[in-house]
This record gives C-alpha cells, sequence and structure tokens, in this order.
C-alpha cells in the first residue's frame, strides 16, 4: 500500500464554476489543475500532479503537516469544535493506516481555497481498479 499527495490552491470563487472540468470524462480534466470531486479519480491526474508519495503513513501527514502549514492563514478563526492541526494529523495517521484517503479543505485569506489530499493507491478505497499515475507496484 502507497499514498499519493496532492494539492491545489486557487481563487475560491473558481471552485464552484468549474464544475465539469472536474470530472474524468471531461476533455479538459487531464491538464485542468482543480482536483477532482471523486478522490479516487485524484488518481486518474498525470503523475506531474502528484507532491508525494510514501510508503509510510507518517511520512504523509508530515506532507499533510508542511503544506496546511504554508498556507495562507483562514478566512475566518476556527470555531472551538473544529480539531487543531495536531488533532486533525493523527486522525489522519489513523485513516490512513487503516488504508483510506485523507482530504483537508481550507478557505483561505484573499479568497483562496485549500484542497489537499493524501490519497490511497495499491489498492484504492472501495475496490476500485486505478493504474497507479507514478507506476509504483
Amino acid at each position: 500500500m502507497h499514498w499519493h499527495g496532492y494539492m491545489w490552491v486557487g481563487a475560491a470563487a473558481d471552485v464552484l464554476v468549474s464544475d465539469g472540468r472536474r470530472r474524468p470524462e471531461h476533455p479538459e480534466f487531464g491538464s485542468f489543475p482543480q482536483l477532482p470531486y471523486s478522490i479516487n479519480a485524484t488518481l486518474l491526474k498525470p503523475a506531474s500532479f502528484i507532491g508525494g508519495t510514501w510508503t509510510d503513513a507518517g511520512e504523509a501527514v508530515a506532507w499533510l503537516r508542511r503544506e496546511c502549514e504554508r498556507l495562507p492563514p483562514p478566512k475566518r478563526p476556527a470555531p472551538d469544535w473544529v480539531m487543531s492541526l495536531d488533532e486533525r494529523c493523527r486522525v489522519a495517521a489513523e485513516t490512513l493506516a487503516g488504508g483510506k484517503s485523507v482530504v483537508w479543505g481550507r478557505h483561505c485569506v484573499g479568497d483562496k481555497y485549500a484542497d489537499l489530499r493524501v490519497v490511497c493507491c495499491s489498492p484504492a478505497e472501495g475496490g476500485v481498479t486505478v493504474p497507479c499515475p507514478a507506476g509504483v507496484a
């Protein structure tokens, strides 16, 4: 089992107006920078979209933490019920160790939106057969 990391940061307004191009059947899907709605469909993006590949869940979580810390600050302060980054990382480690994927999203200052993903590959979730975009066995 291994995981691939993906990240997109862009204008928050673009998330809603680019619906079609985020679907694998759209002709621009492969080159369109936003990540798809379906987690498994993320693996259909070209290998150039991959921000990292890991066989160790801890290394994947470390990447998530680093990338999250580099993001612009959140658009609004988080309410008390939102998990801290440490707690999110703990849950992410448990999730990845269970053979699942992790998706984090955040609205950032400057009307930006960040989509971070660590996607389980080989096997993909739900028994879906998706070839590894990086050619990892």
